[in-house]
């Protein structure tokens, strides 16, 4: 006989804050994403970074939040194109 608690069958999760932080390398290695969209993410505010000892880092639960949001179609906007624009001035004539 063999007695079973259901605690032991449920899956544990380790909570996001005690996962080490990831490089922001390796994030893009995993998503696809390109150093410079990385770059650009997170100049908009769309993706969290973290500075530790001259080096980009993401953590666990900004991953999540980034997956979330991504979910969401949060980052579903129209990117502006600031060459576009621009109005050209006519010259004056003297």
């Amino acid at each position: 006989m063999s007695s079973q608690n259901s605690s032991t069958n449920s899956q544990k999760t380790v909570p996001p804050e005690y996962i080490p932080p990831m490089s922001l390398h390796r994030f893009c290695e995993i998503t696809g994403l390109s150093k410079v969209s990385a770059w650009r993410y997170e100049k908009r505010g769309w993706l969290r970074t973290h500075l530790i000892s001259n080096r980009r880092y993401i953590l666990a639960a900004d991953v999540a939040e980034f997956n979330r949001r991504l979910a969401s179609d949060e980052f579903t906007t129209s990117v502006r194109n600031l060459s576009a624009a621009r109005s050209i001035k006519p010259k004056k004539e003297t």
